[in-house]
């Protein structure tokens, strides 16, 4: 379980072996669907409990945030910026594709992204255009840098 859904049941007090719609149900039992979550006024809220959620919008959406912004921290520490690849040279050409292992045209200056970089015995790296994935020679992989 991640470090968000963990913070997210602590705060909002969810059971996590029940289902979405079991707890959906039980908070729409408890609270009018026709009542402005975001006002202070919270007279027409059966349920007390849940009174200091509502009734203070800002606190519950800065905490929301604020747990949204520490998981997308934590999954982009790491990342670094890809630098732009084409296939060098201009026209059609025909690589091989993996998948149906057959030769596909593809045109030469398309932007791709290299997702191995180990080459195979004939010495092609595994890239990915805008719709298929193809094997193409190193050599003719153009390295743009970041664009």
């Amino acid at each position: 379980m991640s470090k968000f859904k963990k913070k997210a049941s602590k705060f909002f007090k969810l059971e996590l072996d029940k289902t979405l719609e079991e707890q959906l149900n039980d908070y729409l039992k408890d609270v009018n669907p026709t009542a402005d979550p975001w006002n202070n006024d919270t007279s027409d809220i059966s349920n007390r409990d849940n009174v200091s959620l509502i009734s203070n919008g800002d606190e519950f959406y800065d905490s929301l945030m604020k747990l949204y912004i520490d998981d997308l921290e934590h999954i982009t520490r790491n990342a670094k910026p890809r630098r732009y690849q084409a296939i060098s040279g201009s026209g059609p050409a025909w690589f091989f594709e993996p998948d149906t292992r057959t030769l596909v045209k593809t045109e030469r200056g398309m932007q791709v992204v290299v997702l191995a970089e180990e080459e195979d015995d004939l010495g092609r790296l595994l890239v990915q255009t805008m719709n298929t994935l193809i094997m193409v020679p190193k050599e003719e992989i153009l390295d743009i840098g970041y664009n």
